[in-house]
Order: structure tokens, then sequence, then C-alpha cells
């Protein structure tokens, strides 16, 4: 069965205008999310990719504006901001090629610029005539809580990359701790599409060891659905104690 990673990125995405798709990881996740975007991108095989690189010294696609090795400026002779050189670089780039752009990665922007300043040139980038759509990766473990779910406010689709090692370092309190990743799968994408009335869509995909995708239905889980994880058996189990005669 098609999964919905695969269905949005090789048949619905080349067919939108100005989509904005953030793509989400923590630390733990030891970088899986530059590798689900590239495998991702890989399926959207019917329009051009324009790449902005901003921590790749090495160019990914013929197609690329790199400023990874001259994210001050310094080397640049424009007197102008990074922020501002990537917009109009972009725009003299793409002005007569329909494309999607991909900026690998928000995070030296966000650490350099203010958040407001950060969303600008997407909302610039992203409502230019020849843009597709606009797909761009960052580390939430790097921020402040608010600084993500600002980005995902203006996603029209965000994919949060997870994996065992990242789940797991998450307080076990937490409801980000409750996601559930079967052992036969190395992660998940837990994918939310925005419609134009504003309406939210969930969905997840697991992938394996090598990247590929699986849908959910496809899934042989190894425990009963409606059994508790773990940490929940051992809340439980504490407050029993807790509550129980003999501890009073």
């Amino acid at each position: 069965m098609t999964n919905d990673v695969e269905n949005f990125f090789k048949r619905k995405l080349p067919r939108q205008t100005n989509e904005l798709v953030l793509i989400e990881e923590s630390l733990a996740a030891n970088g899986i999310g530059r590798l689900i975007m590239d495998q991702s991108l890989s399926l959207t095989t019917s329009v051009p990719l324009f790449y902005i690189q901003l921590e790749n010294q090495k160019a990914l696609n013929s197609v690329t504006l790199n400023y990874s090795e001259d994210l001050a400026g310094w080397l640049s002779k424009e007197p102008l901001d990074l922020l501002q050189r990537i917009e109009n670089d972009v725009k003299a780039a793409v002005n007569s090629t329909p494309s999607v752009l991909v900026i690998d990665s928000l995070s030296p922007l966000l650490q350099t610029y203010a958040l407001h300043s950060v969303l600008r040139l997407l909302h610039t980038l992203q409502k230019l005539p020849n843009t597709i759509g606009l797909v761009a990766r960052y580390n939430a473990s790097l921020y402040e809580n608010q600084i993500s779910q600002a980005l995902r406010a203006q996603a029209t689709t965000y994919l949060l990359v997870e994996t065992h090692a990242s789940i797991a370092a998450y307080h076990f309190l937490s409801k980000e701790s409750k996601r559930f990743i079967p052992t036969s799968m190395h992660g998940m994408i837990l994918m939310i599409r925005k419609s134009k009335s504003g309406k939210l869509t969930e969905a997840i995909t697991y992938f394996n060891e090598s990247l590929q995708f699986v849908a959910s239905t496809d899934i042989q889980f190894d425990k009963k659905p409606n059994e508790p994880p773990a940490q929940d058996q051992l809340v439980a189990a504490l407050s029993s104690d807790v509550n129980s005669p003999s501890s009073r």
C-alpha cells in the first residue's frame, strides 16, 4: 500500500503552488532528518529541485546555491546580509523555471537572525511566481519550544521525524514519549497537512534501516494496540503502591 509520505512527494507536491513543507528532527535523531528529506525529494521526479545549501559544503545537486562556506558574508562582493543575498540569488536563478526550493538547513539562519526575519524570507521565497513548493529542514533541539511552534504554524505540510533514540530522550511523562515505533522499523514520520480551510490531518509513516517508507497499515505490530506503554504501566504501578493500605 502506498504510504502518505511517498504519495505526497511523488504525486501531490509537484501539483501544488506555494507549498511550505518543514521537516523537523531533534539532536537525538542523529541527523536522520536530512536523509529522510533527501529520500523524500528523490520521489519528486517530475519537477526540478533547486537547493539552497547552508550546512553541507558539498553541493548535492548541480542546481545549487551554496552559502555554507560564507555564512557571514565576508567573501561576498555585495554588502548585503545573508537573508537578502539568498532572496536576490533565488529570484534571479528561478525566474523562468517552476521549481521546488530546498533549504538545507534553516538552523544557521535561525541561529543568526531573529525569527521574524527568517519567516519573512520563507514567505518571500514561498510566494515567488515559479515556486511550486519550499522544503526546509531544521533541528528543533537548538531552539526554544516557541520557535518550533511558530515554524509549524506557518507550514502547509509539516513532518516530524522520530527514531527509537529520539523518543527515548523525551521525559518519560511527556506525551511525546508515548509515541511508538515497532522494533522492526528504524523510525517514524508524523506528517501533518493543513487544508485551505485550516483543517489539520495527521498520518504516520514508518521507515526501515534502508529508509524505505512503510505505511502504518502494512506494519505487523509487536504489541497489542490497547496495551499501554511500559512507562504508563510503571506510573500505574507506582500510583497503586502509593494508594494501597499497606503504604499508609
